[in-house]
Formats: structure tokens, sequence, C-alpha cells
């Protein structure tokens, strides 16, 4: 993985893993890229509002290169149709045409009155995406702030919590060098009952020939 930016749609806080545990604040670490009528930074709180006009956007201002991104987010209730909230990890590219950017994307698509959202994960690498999952939320997203955690290293991309309280950097130490077996029962709980979209069994949309980690082992 690249080095990469935050760019957050949609947040409460952040922290982010660079040599030591690094606690960012927004006046200091974060600036409004777009929306910035709707988006207000004072001190270390955050305002981003969405209207009938915009919604705002803001992102990191020092680049990492492992570690994890942690936010706490409620959900808008009810009607929420054509509203996407996200939060996404990205290395800079010059252009489209220049593309070979990397990307953890973690997104919440919005619905109509009484359907569920859909949870909606992508990672690019060099510039290509196309390695969408989508789950069913197993919880209610609007009832609460709830953590959402982007944590990557060499070894993985995973949503789980990572303890700085360790001689090493928490995204090199070994013991997150591999899920335990306790974390493989509970991915593999979710993704049983919750997935709805999975690219690796996409073999329509790939014509037969899956991305190549399709066939690697997934822990």
């Amino acid at each position: 993985m690249a080095i990469a930016q935050v760019v957050l749609f949609a947040l409460i806080s952040l922290v982010v893993m660079e040599k030591n545990l690094v606690l960012a604040t927004f006046d200091t670490d974060m600036v409004c890229v777009w929306g910035k009528d709707n988006c207000q930074i004072n001190g270390d709180r955050l305002a981003l509002t969405l209207n009938e006009w915009s919604g705002a956007s803001v992102k990191g201002t020092k680049e990492f290169l492992f570690g994890y991104v942690q936010m706490r987010i409620k959900l808008v209730p009810d009607d929420s149709a054509a509203v996407v909230t996200t939060y996404y990890i990205s290395s800079p590219w010059e252009s489209k045409e220049n593309d070979w950017h990397d990307e953890i994307d973690f997104e919440f698509l919005g619905n109509v009155t009484g359907k569920p959202y859909t949870i909606h994960t992508n990672i690019f690498i060099n510039g290509v995406g196309n390695r969408e999952e989508q789950f069913r939320p197993w919880f209610d997203p609007t009832s609460d702030y709830h953590n959402y955690t982007i944590f990557w290293s060499p070894y993985m991309v995973i949503i789980q919590d990572c303890s700085a309280e360790t001689p090493e950097n928490c995204y090199t130490a070994s013991q997150l060098r591999q899920v335990t077996q306790s974390q493989i029962e509970s991915i593999n709980e979710k993704r049983s009952n919750y997935m709805i979209y999975d690219y690796c069994t996409d073999t329509k949309r790939f014509k037969g020939a899956l991305p190549t980690e399709c066939y690697l082992p997934p822990y």
C-alpha cells in the first residue's frame, strides 16, 4: 500500500498511527476540501453540514504508510436515499490519465424510509478498484454513534481494534500479522448472515476470470 492521505466526508473523531500513536486534531491536521460553506473547523471540533445544495469534505494534511483510522459516526434515520456517508484513505495521484493510486473505501449507502442501509467497501490497487463487498448492518447505525475502523498493515487490511500497548508500532506488531481464530469466526459469521455482494463470487461480471486474490486463502 502506497503512502496514504485520509479523506473524510462524515466523521466525529480521528486517530492515526504513524511512528507512534498520533492523536490527530481537526484544527492542525485537517482542511476543508469542498463545500467550504458547509464545513466548519473550530479547535478540535468539526461540523459538516448536508443541505439541498451541497455536502462537505475534509482531508488530512499528513501522509503516512500504515496505521488505522477510527471514526464515530451516527447516520441519518429514515429517508436518506442518494446520501452516501463515507471515509476513505488514498494515496495521491496526478490525474485520471496517470492514476496509480491505492485506496481503501468504507461507505454507507443511503436508503428510502423503511429500507436498511448498505455497508459498501472497496479497495483500489494501482488505480483499479472493482473489489466491492456489501453488507446489511447487523445493528442500527442511526440509533447512536458507532466506532468504525480501517486498519491496514504490511500484512492485511481489516476492520478491527488496534491497541497501542505494545513495544512495537501497532500496525507491525507480531500479534497483528494474522487474525485470530475468534476473529475468523466472527468475520465468517458476518459474511454468512449479512453479506449481500462479494466480487469474488461474481463470475458473470468478470466473465469467469476472477481477480487473482479471489483464489488466495482469505486469512
